[in-house]
Parts: C-alpha cells; sequence; structure tokens
C-alpha cells in the first residue's frame, strides 16, 4: 500500500539521519543525567550516567575550537538554557580532538519545558572534519587568490609611477630640442645637433612604451633584463644629450669621462641602464644649486669570469 512505502521510505531517511550522527542522547537538565541512544560499539563512555560525569569524559579527549572556553564551560545546563528561549532555538557548540584531527558539532535540541524552564534537550554529535576541512582550503584559496590580485595591483600601480616619472625625462628631451631647433633654421649644425638628440630620445621613448605596453611585465612585476648589443659611448652621449639643455638653464657643465675603458661594445639591457643613468642626472641638475659641476665616469674593472665586463658608473654633482 501507498502507506506501507511512505512509512519504509520515512524509515529509510531515518536511518540515513542516524548513520550521520555519531552519537545521540536526552539529557535531563534538571536531575543532572544523560542517556544515550547510540549502539554501544560506537561509544567510549558508559551509556547513562551524570551530565557533568559526561562533560568531563568529553573533556579528556576534546577542546572547544576557539579555545576561549573548556568543553565543560561550554556545555553547561545554564549556557544551553540561556541560548535556547524558545523551542525552535538550536544551541550548537564545535568542538576539535586534541590531537586536531577530528571536528565534531554537537547540537542541543529542546525536547520538555517546566514553566518556562528547559528541562530536557536531545544532545547529537556529528563529525564535521571533511566539512570544516574543505572550508578551510577554500578559504585558503580565496585568500592566495585575494593576496595574489593585490600583489598584482600594487606592482602595476608602482610600475606606473615609475615608468610616468621615466616617460618625462625623454619627452622634456624632445620638446626642448624641437624649440631650440626652431629658433635656430638658419643654422645648419645647430640643427643638426637638436635633430640627433631628438632621434636619440625619440629612440628611448620608444623603448619605455614598449615595455609599459608588455601587461605580462606590468602584471607580474618582474622586469626580465633584455640582451642586446650596444656601444657604452652612444648609451652614455645620448641621455647626456637628453639633459644638455635642462643642465645649461641652470649654469651647470656636464661632462663625461671614461676611465680604462677596454670594451666599448658589450650586450646587456640597454634601455634599462639609459633609465638609471637618466633618474642619476634628474636629481643631480636638480638638487645641485646654479651654476655647479656634473661629471658622468664610466669606469671598466677586470673581471675574473671570461666574457663578463665590470663596469661602474658613478654622477659627481
Amino acid at each position: 500500500s501507498s502507506m506501507s512505502k511512505k512509512n519504509a521510505a520515512m524509515q529509510r531517511l531515518i536511518q540515513g539521519i542516524v548513520n550521520q550522527i555519531d552519537r545521540f542522547s536526552i539529557i535531563d537538565l534538571q536531575n543532572d543525567r544523560y542517556e544515550f541512544y547510540t549502539s554501544a560499539e560506537k561509544l567510549s563512555i558508559p551509556p547513562t550516567g551524570r551530565y557533568c560525569d559526561l562533560l568531563n569524559a568529553l573533556a579528556e579527549s576534546y577542546r572547544s575550537l576557539d579555545r576561549l572556553e573548556t568543553v565543560q564551560e561550554l556545555l553547561t545546563p545554564e549556557k544551553i538554557r540561556r541560548d535556547i528561549q524558545t523551542p525552535t532555538n538550536v544551541y550548537k557548540a564545535e568542538v576539535i580532538s586534541l590531537d586536531g584531527e577530528s571536528i565534531h558539532l554537537i547540537s542541543f535540541i529542546p525536547l520538555e519545558w517546566e514553566r518556562d524552564t528547559l528541562t530536557q534537550v536531545l544532545m547529537v554529535s556529528a563529525d564535521v572534519t571533511r566539512a570544516k576541512r574543505a572550508d578551510a582550503d577554500a578559504r585558503n584559496a580565496l585568500q592566495l587568490a585575494y593576496d595574489a590580485a593585490n600583489q598584482a595591483n600594487q606592482a602595476k600601480t608602482q610600475f606606473l609611477t615609475n615608468m610616468s616619472h621615466d616617460l618625462r625625462t625623454p619627452m622634456n628631451a624632445i620638446m626642448g630640442m624641437t624649440a631650440l631647433a626652431q629658433s635656430n633654421l638658419n643654422d645648419p649644425e645647430k640643427l643638426g645637433e637638436c635633430l640627433k638628440t631628438i632621434d636619440k630620445s625619440s629612440r628611448l621613448l620608444m623603448g619605455m612604451v614598449n615595455e609599459l605596453l608588455d601587461m605580462g611585465r606590468i602584471e607580474s612585476g618582474n622586469f626580465l633584463l633584455k640582451q642586446e648589443p650596444f656601444c657604452w659611448q652612444e648609451l652614455v652621449d645620448s641621455v647626456m644629450a637628453m639633459y644638455s639643455q635642462q643642465a645649461k638653464c641652470h649654469g651647470h657643465s656636464l661632462k663625461c669621462r671614461f676611465a680604462n675603458v677596454d670594451h666599448s661594445h658589450v650586450i646587456g639591457d640597454k634601455t634599462r641602464i639609459q633609465e638609471v643613468l637618466s633618474n642619476f642626472l634628474t636629481n643631480a641638475i636638480k638638487y645641485t644649486p646654479d651654476g655647479g659641476s656634473i661629471q658622468v665616469t664610466l669606469a671598466e674593472t677586470h673581471c675574473p669570469v671570461s666574457g663578463i665586463g665590470n663596469f661602474s658608473m658613478t654622477v659627481e654633482d
């Protein structure tokens, strides 16, 4: 019949729920008693006894998950009653084994009241270790994703801040040389010098713009040094040319000296070295009182590793 089918389905449902539960018992809060209805093989404690003894037995194997309270304090009748004010309330507490291997959720469901005082509760214990571990893993993954996104955002901000400063130097040189060229249209020699400086500054600017468009590096915050051939003399001259007009405006003398440079043609990241020298010269011109002297010195010293050169660049002001 349909009724017997419903009963059978209900029995299966109840059995399924019971299988999910480690232990369940009725606690008599009024008389300090407990009685378990779990199969004997699941119990490591007497099936009946005083509730205070049950709490002490639990405390020998478990502690509060948040460590703020002992198991005895967490599960006192007073605390259960204070939390369960109506028949629809359920008091829940999480405990973890002393070895940290298993986590249990203990729930107290109200059963009987006497004159607005809760006297009996159903205590249900369920193993939630797997769910807790999965939740912790999910939180950790979310935190890692947040940290990675935050780091990428900071790297991007720092990259753009640095690049915006570096871009101004070749732009200023191009604008300054363009204005100087316009005022010297009848002087082919001067005009040629201006165009040469504009060409060098434009190439440096193009290198910086190409870096700016390299979104992969912006996201990661990593700078991969290039391996390209360049000439030291041309590199230094191109940067010095960019600052010649600025130095002149401040009355500075801007000179360059090469000391024992035996290898003038090398392989390295030309753009990055130009940016470093450019930043040094920016500070030297800015912070040297007018009429000062600024000298750039490139020196080569012996390197014991074959095929590698030791070079030092000094900016004195």
